[in-house]
């Protein structure tokens, strides 16, 4: 069970947390990096441009450097803002000890859930059929896929979950949780979240359009709310960040249709409204995790 954390309800007179907080720069850093590793993919993909590789390794390697923006923009931002500690503080946001076995369950396999959910919800409304797996080679694996799933999944964490939400969450959120605008933040992860993956999104054959977007928002509220129950804990957002991986990876979806994509943000609104208004997580603060 996620637990809230005990927290203060002032701010110290004097806190390096908000003091080197810098989100323009941050996101400025992560787009920038971000974008020069996957724009090639993209001309690439689009026979613009011709590589002597071939492109599964160019995917890999280019999908790998972009994923890590986010942690190598706070390397960046930790020498200009000469705060040396800066990076060792966001990862202290990762913790093992005292997690529950339901606290890794839950936003592990809440955003596959979800998918099933809407499957579901799908067929029962438009009378057809529920197909779970997605097609060849997904579909040919039988029941090796008892074993490939788990093993993509804890092989995954440390591609986009570790670094990627580092920033998204360790960063970004709880920057602006510790001025007591945490719901801003949100606003502000969730939108440019989908912005920063839109070239990848060309080279993955991902249409990016509202209801990606709406998919992508609902999802980064649910793991923003997630976050925040579980006393800011990087570990659950990596979980739930894999758990969305694994779900686009092996599972067909009916996330992105329209009744989909925005059921989901309605669900996610609702349950972030409530997460907000618990004591504590609406007021500046220096929680003590």
């Amino acid at each position: 069970m996620l637990m809230m954390p005990a927290c203060r309800t002032h701010l110290p007179e004097h806190d390096p947390r908000i003091e080197t907080f810098r989100p323009l720069l941050f996101y400025a850093l992560a787009f920038a990096i971000a974008w020069a590793a996957w724009t090639p993919l993209v001309f690439q993909k689009m026979g613009v441009l011709r590589l002597p590789v071939p492109f599964v390794i160019t995917l890999f390697i280019g999908q790998t450097l972009g994923a890590f923006a986010p942690v190598l923009s706070l390397f960046v931002i930790q020498r200009i803002v000469k705060n040396p500690n800066l990076v060792k503080q966001v990862f202290s946001q990762l913790r093992f000890r005292g997690v529950s076995i339901s606290s890794y369950l839950a936003p592990a396999f809440v955003p596959i859930g979800i998918t099933m959910v809407l499957n579901v919800s799908h067929a029962m409304f438009s009378g057809g059929g529920i197909t779970v797996l997605r097609p060849e080679p997904v579909q040919e694996l039988g029941w090796a896929l008892l074993a490939v799933i788990p093993f993509q999944f804890v092989l995954g964490m440390i591609g986009s979950p570790l670094g990627e939400e580092p920033g998204w969450r360790g960063y970004i959120l709880d920057g602006f949780a510790r001025k007591g605008r945490a719901l801003a933040g949100s606003g502000v992860v969730a939108g440019l979240w989908w912005i920063w993956h839109l070239p990848l999104f060309v080279v993955l054959g991902v249409e990016p359009n509202a209801y990606t977007f709406l998919a992508m928002a609902g999802h980064s509220l649910v793991l923003d709310s997630l976050f925040l129950l579980s006393g800011r804990n990087l570990l659950v957002a990596m979980l739930y960040h894999q758990g969305i991986n694994t779900s686009f990876l092996f599972f067909i979806s009916k996330t992105e249709t329209p009744g989909g994509s925005v059921a989901l943000l309605l669900v996610a609104v609702i349950t972030r409204a409530v997460v907000h208004n618990l004591r504590g997580f609406s007021k500046p603060d220096d929680r003590i995790c």
